[in-house]
């Protein structure tokens, strides 16, 4: 059993937010961090609000204690600690923040939590910006006298989660924002030698996110032996711990196990997701137990893994508000949450998880059948949401891996000519590929009546059937005989959909001709995309210095619906080119 068993804190604030304010839950929402905006106007820093939001913080904690949860992350530092410089409505408000920061922390510590900090290297706004003028060294000395400020304010902390491979998505508010100020790996060995005799003298663990989204020459961290290497080596402290992802990118399917776990010399910690935010943000089932009892068996070999840390609510952008172990209609997050720590931590099976997860929180179905629709789920998002033949290519540009999905980001669908024009590079077994999504709508055209058999959840399944449908319907357009007759039933059903599920996902058709021209297709596929980790000479010479002359073609490929809400939301496209 790990010592240490972290789970994000976003779910009490957005399900009392939304009691507080209802029209959040039809919005689009940033699930990234806490929404301090919103949380100020919905007036929860104070009298009743402040109340709700502890109270419901305890309710949280207990369920997730019953789980076998005994650590909790908390957003964020920029909001624990102040400053002179600041504005004096700031450090006003920075007052009222303390007062509900202490409330959390003696709540966490009633229901015997750590408590683990978040933040972003390095947080910023105009007083911070003339403070450190961007310069790197002075960014780490504020950062020092932050965390300095922080454990002497709230001495029970138990360390900071430190990320600095992603800032703050596009439509981050309020008087705090997010920059990536790490950008080598000399940068960063410099930042860890500073401020680890912090933690140290404290002592203090440092969880530092080896995430990252190919921005800069740090950008392959997360997947990289060579850098890995130039960053942590001969970098021994008890305090450290390395936060990984599982796979060499996003929680997605059909990724390797990051090979990164069984080459650090330092403590690691593994990072999964339960609430999955590529996946339906629980609107559905979409289980992971087969695939996290394969991670098990993994890190059975990883002697430097010392914990794991759960996103069971934080990731995405969605209109789903579904907020895990505090809803009725969270199962789906619920049951991955409980499963995934049981089958890492216990190394239970998935089949034994759900028994028990059934005995303690009986949801009104037998274990047997709730194994059933969690088993057929989880083969019908691999076979039909993803497309098997792409997903399991291994693919690189610059210093990313290629996600194995490409047409679904969080609650949107791309249905577009350009998309087809790219898949159909990638999957050659085209007709297999259509027989292959109807047998798979045909699992959740199973789901849908046994949903209706027992009377449990049935709305949810309905929606999962009509979702799938219409990707099913996809599949007939990207690799089908009859392109036409296959953009008929999709313009025909995507207006049924609309109407029936006016909050279901959104389907962004792009169906009208798509004109690239082939030698900018054939020279983005043959030189921009490598099928391994490796860096070629051209990535060198060319790819990853001239980046961003290809923006434009980058662009296009979610131009046809996508650049509505992907322009808009995470760093933004370019970021990822530097």
């Amino acid at each position: 059993m790990y010592p240490l068993r972290i789970i994000d804190s976003l779910s009490p604030f957005f399900y009392t937010l939304c009691k507080t304010s209802p029209p959040v839950s039809n919005s689009e929402v940033n699930w990234s961090k806490t929404p301090f905006h919103l949380i100020e106007q919905a007036l929860m820093l104070e009298g009743k609000g402040l109340k709700k939001l502890t109270d419901c913080f305890r309710v949280y904690l207990q369920r997730a204690a019953a789980y076998g949860f005994n650590a909790v992350t908390l957003d964020d530092l920029a909001h624990m600690v102040s400053f002179q410089r600041y504005p004096a409505e700031l450090r006003v408000k920075l007052e009222q923040y303390a007062t509900l920061y202490k409330k959390l922390y003696a709540t966490a510590r009633n229901a015997g939590f750590a408590v683990y900090i978040n933040t972003d290297i390095l947080f910023y706004n105009k007083s911070v910006d003339s403070y450190t003028n961007g310069k790197f060294g002075n960014q780490v000395r504020f950062f020092i006298t932050a965390i300095r400020r922080l454990f002497t304010q709230y001495p029970e902390t138990a360390g900071v989660v430190c990320r600095i491979g992603e800032s703050d998505g596009i439509d981050v508010q309020g008087d705090f924002k997010s920059i990536l100020c790490i950008t080598t790996p000399k940068e960063c060995r410099y930042f860890l030698n500073s401020v680890l005799p912090e933690f140290e003298n404290l002592e203090k663990n440092l969880i530092f996110r080896a995430w990252t989204l190919g921005a800069y020459t740090i950008g392959d961290l997360m997947w990289n032996a060579g850098t890995f290497r130039k960053v942590f080596k001969n970098i021994n402290s008890d305090n450290l711990r390395i936060s990984l992802k599982f796979g060499e990118t996003d929680f997605f399917r059909y990724l390797n196990f990051n090979k990164l776990f069984f080459t650090s010399r330092q403590p690691m910690i593994i990072e999964l997701q339960t609430r999955r935010e590529y996946e339906g943000f629980g609107k559905f089932p979409s289980f992971i137990g087969k695939d996290y009892e394969r991670y098990s068996t993994y890190l059975k070999k990883c002697k430097k893994i010392k914990g794991l840390l759960v996103w069971c609510q934080t990731g995405g952008w969605s209109h789903f508000t579904a907020c895990s172990l505090l809803s009725k209609n969270s199962i789906w997050n619920d049951i991955n949450t409980f499963c995934a720590i049981n089958i890492i931590n216990r190394h239970w099976s998935s089949e034994k998880s759900v028994r028990e997860y059934v005995k303690r929180y009986p949801p009104g179905v037998p274990a047997a059948v709730l194994y059933e629709i969690l088993r057929v789920s989880e083969s019908a998002v691999k076979q039909l949401w993803y497309i098997p033949e792409f997903a399991r290519q291994r693919l690189y540009f610059r210093r990313s891996r290629v996600p194995p999905l490409l047409y679904i980001f969080w609650d949107h669908i791309l249905i577009t000519s350009l998309m087809r024009k790219i898949l159909r590079r990638s999957v050659h077994e085209r007709r297999e590929a259509v027989i292959d999504g109807q047998r798979a709508l045909k699992m959740v055209k199973h789901l849908k009546k046994l949903s209706s058999k027992h009377n449990f959840h049935k709305n949810q399944f309905a929606l999962m059937y009509d979702t799938f449908y219409i990707i099913s319907l996809s599949r007939e357009f990207y690799f089908g005989q009859d392109a036409a007759r296959a953009q008929k039933k999709l313009i025909s059903f995507h207006a049924v959909y609309k109407e029936k599920w006016p909050y279901g996902f959104h389907i962004d058709l792009g169906l009208e001709p798509f004109r690239l021209h082939t030698v900018i297709m054939k020279f983005f596929f043959h030189f921009a995309l490598r099928p391994h980790p490796h860096y070629r000479m051209i990535d060198k010479l060319f790819i990853i210095p001239f980046s961003m002359l290809m923006y434009r073609f980058i662009r296009l490929w979610y131009r046809q619906g996508a650049t509505r809400f992907f322009g808009k939301q995470a760093m933004g496209i370019q970021a990822l080119l530097k």
